[in-house]
């Protein structure tokens, strides 16, 4: 079992590599970052464990504390490298976020599962796919929001770029400790609210723009 992240990292990183060259350019930059994510996953549970051993194998105090931040520091760095470099739209910036985080949580639900064989059951599946794997998704996500509006601004970027990463990592670190807690299904709404605000946003907006272009018609 020490190896079994290695294990499905190869087993999942190596067909969609090949996946790679049949796609096209926006659906291959997609599917590029849903392997950032796998990897920066299998990056941070590597540093992670150095973390917890030297905490004494206190995963509690370790997935409050310590984790959160290594996570979302990692996630974080290719969403910057993309902004940067190539200076993408808000849309795209936040599809690729939420994506990278979409390939972090595969990867380390894939191994909670393999890990807790004799404890599965549809609700533990429900749990670690719609809430624990949405706030990965999520927390990247708005990271990359952010972004988006700090990196254009020099003034901006240092504090603003240690103001989302602050923020994403509290946001973990909350989640983590209420799934912990005896209010676990504070928890577990957390990420899916977040995550229907986000994406309602924009079509409320929408809507509101069209509404008054017919009254003004």
């Amino acid at each position: 079992m020490e190896f079994i992240s290695y294990f499905i990292f190869i087993c999942m990183i190596f067909p969609m590599c090949l996946m790679l060259f049949i796609l096209d350019k926006k659906p291959r930059l997609l599917v590029g970052y849903l392997l950032v994510g796998i990897y920066v996953c299998l990056f941070c549970s590597e540093l992670n464990g150095i973390i917890v051993s030297h905490l004494h194998n206190d995963f509690t105090l370790a997935t409050t504390t310590y984790t959160p931040v290594v996570e979302e520091f990692f996630k974080a760095l290719p969403i910057l490298y993309y902004a940067f470099v190539y200076k993408p739209d808000r849309r795209t910036l936040m599809m690729l976020a939420f994506v990278l985080g979409v390939g972090f949580a595969m990867l380390e639900n894939m191994v909670y599962v393999i890990r807790n064989l004799d404890s599965l059951s549809f609700g533990f599946a429900l749990t670690r796919g719609l809430c624990a794997g949405l706030m990965h998704s999520v927390c990247t996500m708005m990271v990359g929001m952010g972004i988006f509006f700090v990196h254009k601004k020099r003034k901006l970027f240092i504090c603003g770029t240690t103001a989302l990463l602050g923020f994403a990592a509290t946001y973990h670190a909350v989640f983590n400790i209420l799934v912990q807690s005896e209010y676990f299904w504070v928890g577990y709404i957390i990420p899916s609210l977040t995550y229907v605000c986000i994406i309602g946003i924009p079509y409320a907006k929408k809507s509101k723009k069209t509404a008054e272009n017919n009254i003004i018609k």
